[in-house]
């Protein structure tokens, strides 16, 4: 199974929220196992994340702030620095890891301009 990442804005009429995104290639932020193979693994929460890690220890997050936006690109932009380590602690390819990073970062300025609220899960 895999860990999606979405930008949704409420509808102003129905009151429901709507996914942003259209192409589903920018929504993949892991797979099930990466809850603690990755965003919950010893390494990056020695790197001093906080907020990835709660994937493995509460489940789906849901971002609604600039301030939560703002942690969540900072710890973004610390897995990016770090990936070569953290590529050869999980055993993941670089590339992988990168993709999510992207995807997260696209999502955040997605957020940003619209207003919305990031989903992952």
């Amino acid at each position: 199974m895999a860990i999606k990442i979405f930008v949704l804005v409420k509808d102003q009429t129905t009151g429901e929220f709507i996914d942003v995104e259209t192409d589903s290639s920018k929504t993949l932020f892991g797979f099930y196992s990466h809850r603690g193979a990755l965003w919950g693994s010893n390494l990056v929460r020695s790197l001093g994340l906080v907020l990835l890690p709660k994937l493995l220890d509460i489940g789906d997050l849901y971002l609604t702030t600039h301030d939560e936006f703002d942690l969540f690109e900072k710890e973004i932009r610390i897995i990016e620095k770090n990936i070569d380590i953290i590529a050869a602690d999980t055993g993941d390819q670089p590339k992988y890891i990168m993709h999510y990073v992207e995807n997260a970062l696209e999502a955040i300025s997605k957020a940003r301009e619209l207003n919305g609220t990031i989903m992952i899960g």
